[in-house]
């Protein structure tokens, strides 16, 4: 009987063989991007192309798996199954899941490295298909201080890419013969969009198809025949192929007939200077513009303002429920780390509201023993007061300081504070560095929630007998409801 099985065995096995060579699996992918092993890339955007599909004749690319691991433990940080559709062979991390020791976040981790997997599925043999073997890549993503370029293989357009001045206004290029041209482009790789004078009232746009690879933004300016070409420091918005909105800052740009003048683009769109051979790589060492955000908005439909700046340390942000609508008028408050609430009006006026609200010098290494001070803040909507928590110290102790929230009140329609009285004060409650009373709220029932601390320590968090660690909620006098 043992005999019969073996033979049966081996029948069954050499069956399998002879339908795999029959109907091969489809080839490994070939992984396009990232372009090389080790290529440095950002945390917050990889992009991965693989391909072509290779299957036995008239196979079909059903879908593909894409995930990225780490290096050595081979554990999953990322995944994408059996994706269809153009993710097939060319996919985001918008387009997948984090999980695993990633889950729930929207980026890789920092300065470390990872490996992209990829493998193909094909519709045959029937009715399962098969998959391909995994191809894999290492990349390394960059550091979290690193100037990152701006990375694209296309321009939509829809809407309609646009040059323009800081006022708004668009920016129209001289006559000249050949024509001034403003051109967007992967360097080597391809133009990605083209801005050319036509009789200096118009712009002519060329928007070529994508390119078959990302790459680093390069801008380069031609003044061409132009006696002098000079365009006031403007701003080139256009949504890219992946559908994120994006602007490149460029500075004023002033060229006799016959000059150029190239920018490498950071990832915020702000233009660095290009004075490298034709085949050098991205340098942001010279910076000639910079966006007025400095960082990117990485999903699409965003965009991000900058209403008001010259803040220290800024904690929290608390607007007022009503506000009024002239561009004077007071439309919320900033606190500052280290004793100072900040008024912004509506024309992002940025003014003293309180100062010198803590009785000890905050200053110190940071983050370490200057990583304390003044935290939350909300207004109250009847009155316009505001409530600020801090921590304050007491005569001879030196190794902790203790919370405490405080009321302030205004006389000048919410401009300055007049007056301000202590609603809540725990002199038996040490606190330490970033473990300190922080975030206040006001909820639905009417009541203040206080978040404390817990100093450090988990223990005080199981202590009923102690406030730290723990979600207070007072009355705004901070008796107990």
């Amino acid at each position: 009987m043992k005999r019969v099985l073996l033979f049966s065995s081996l029948v069954i096995a050499a069956a399998a063989v002879a339908a795999r060579q029959a109907s091969p699996i489809p080839a490994t992918p070939v992984i396009t991007e990232p372009s090389f092993d080790s290529e440095t890339i950002s945390p917050y955007d990889v992009h991965m192309v693989a391909g072509p599909f290779v299957g036995a004749p008239g196979e079909n690319h059903v879908c593909s798996d894409w995930q990225i691991q780490t290096p050595y433990s081979a554990v999953t940080v990322w995944t994408a199954s059996c994706v269809t559709g153009t993710l097939k062979v060319h996919i985001h991390l918008g387009d997948g899941t984090f999980v695993g020791t990633l889950a729930g976040q929207h980026q890789l981790i920092a300065g470390v490295f990872y490996k992209v997997r990829v493998r193909f599925k094909g519709d045959q043999p029937a009715p399962d298909g098969s998959w391909s073997d995994w191809a894999e890549r290492l990349f390394y993503t960059a550091p979290a201080t690193s100037i990152e370029p701006l990375v694209l293989s296309d321009v939509s357009v829809i809407p309609a890419p646009r040059l323009q001045d800081e006022s708004g206004d668009d920016v129209i290029l001289p006559a000249g013969a050949p024509a001034p041209s403003l051109r967007l482009e992967v360097k080597g790789g391809g133009t990605l969009l083209e801005f050319d004078a036509i009789d200096g009232s118009a712009n002519g746009v060329r928007n070529p198809p994508a390119l078959a690879a990302h790459g680093p933004l390069h801008v380069v300016c031609d003044a061409g025949g132009a006696a002098a070409l000079a365009i006031p420091a403007s701003r080139v918005s256009f949504t890219d192929g992946s559908g994120a909105d994006r602007a490149v800052y460029l500075p004023p740009i002033s060229l006799s007939a016959g000059q150029s003048i190239a920018f490498w683009i950071s990832e915020s769109g702000g233009a660095f200077a290009d004075a490298g051979p034709p085949s050098a790589s991205p340098d942001f060492t010279t910076p000639m513009s910079e966006s007025p955000v400095p960082w990117a908005v990485k999903q699409p439909g965003f965009l991000i303002e900058r209403v008001a700046t010259g803040f220290q340390l800024p904690v929290d942000i608390a607007f007022i429920p009503t506000p009024a609508a002239g561009p004077d008028d007071p439309l919320f408050y900033v606190t500052e780390l280290y004793g100072s609430i900040k008024l912004v009006t509506r024309a992002g006026d940025v003014s003293d509201y309180a100062t010198s609200l803590l009785n000890f010098d905050p200053t110190g290494p940071f983050p370490g023993s200057g990583e304390k001070g003044l935290t939350g803040i909300v207004v109250e909507p009847q009155s316009g007061d505001l409530f600020a928590s801090m921590v304050y110290a007491l005569p001879n102790v030196t190794d902790f300081h203790f919370p405490k929230v405080v009321r302030l009140h205004s006389t000048d329609g919410g401009r300055t504070s007049a007056s301000q009285a202590t609603i809540l004060d725990f002199p038996n409650e040490p606190l330490g560095p970033s473990h300190q009373i922080s975030n206040l709220s006001i909820g639905p029932d009417g009541k203040l929630y206080v978040h404390i601390g817990d100093g450090l320590l988990t223990t005080p968090a199981e202590d009923l007998n102690s406030v730290r660690g723990k979600i207070l909620r007072v009355n705004f006098d901070g008796s107990a409801p």
